[in-house]
């Protein structure tokens, strides 16, 4: 029934929001008196509403396939194509890439170099905490020691997977697949990455 269906979606949680990092999927779902047709959600819960009712969902991975329990659905193996192995990489040297946002979790990952003396870290990315990063390093004392690329294109990040001795994934949020992850996989470089969602 679409109260049930409604009732299902207000227990997803964990989407990633720019003000506070962390907010509910679903966070207003209100139903019309005349029923489904006029049910009214809020996004992305309404998205998600409609493949409620499709006859297969494919999720890009398990672990969303599992948090979302839509009926019908299906997940598929990570689309990452393997690359020769470059190497062994940059002794010391560390690489995050992705959106500079609170979710990412980069700044405990500039803490933690922080307590690492002859650790080097290169960020391809940028966002909203681009400046306060960038900051905080500087606090740190580590600003010699950490070079913010700004965006890079896909050829660069390639480069930078070849120099780098192992690709870092804070996320504070539990990524539903970790594209970043899989690449760096993809690439034979090592992971370090938070204990949640898609990388448990």
């Amino acid at each position: 029934s679409c109260m049930r269906s409604c009732s299902a979606l207000t227990s997803l949680s964990d989407a990633p929001s720019h003000n506070s990092g962390r907010s509910r999927t679903a966070t207003t779902m209100t139903r019309a008196p005349s029923g489904c047709a006029r049910c009214t959600v809020s996004w992305p819960a309404a998205a998600v509403l409609r493949l409620w009712h499709r006859a297969a969902i494919v999720a890009v991975a398990r672990c969303l396939y599992e948090r979302l329990r839509l009926p019908n659905g299906r997940w598929i193996l990570s689309p990452v194509v393997p690359r020769p192995a470059p190497g062994p990489g940059t002794d010391g040297l560390l690489m995050f890439a992705g959106r500079l946002s609170k979710e990412k979790g980069v700044d405990l990952l500039l803490k933690a170099v922080a307590k690492i003396p002859w650790a080097q870290l290169e960020i391809a990315g940028d966002g909203p905490l681009r400046a306060s990063l960038e900051g905080l390093a500087r606090s740190l004392g580590i600003e010699n020691r950490v070079r913010f690329h700004g965006w890079l294109s896909l050829d660069k990040i390639g480069n930078l997977h070849q120099r780098a001795a192992a690709v870092c994934v804070p996320s504070l949020w539990p990524e539903p697949f970790g594209y970043v992850a899989a690449e760096a996989m993809a690439a034979a470089r090592p992971v370090v990455a938070a204990d949640g969602g898609a990388f448990r």
